[in-house]
């Protein structure tokens, strides 16, 4: 375990938040141009415990994404198989929002 935290450092990484800001991506549409089927728009926690647990654990992502870097520059490589479902994730993320915008929000 302690070889592997050597590895990093606490530094910014712009691909970190690169990641962050496509993630945000649909919020901006969203706040802008509402759709009228809005489920999410009164989607508040089983209670307020879990809330602040949602959005400390929010932050904490975010905060971890971007500033914990490797010491080793490396290049990004597209070949690699944590990349590629990152971005099938990424794909499978803006085809629901897409979904969401035409009204389609009760499909399970």
């Amino acid at each position: 375990m302690r070889l592997y935290l050597e590895k990093f450092k606490i530094g910014f990484s712009i691909f970190g938040l690169l990641a962050f800001a496509l993630q945000e991506l649909p919020y901006i549409p969203w706040l802008l141009w509402p759709p009228l089927d809005n489920p999410l728009q009164n989607n508040n926690p089983a209670n307020i415990f879990v809330g602040l647990l949602e959005q400390a654990g929010g932050i904490f992502t975010v905060a971890l994404l971007i500033l914990i870097v490797r010491k080793t520059k490396e290049k990004a490589n597209f070949k690699n198989i944590f990349i590629r479902l990152a971005i099938l994730c990424l794909v499978l993320y803006y085809t629901s929002w897409v979904l969401y915008f035409l009204g389609i929000t009760n499909v399970w």
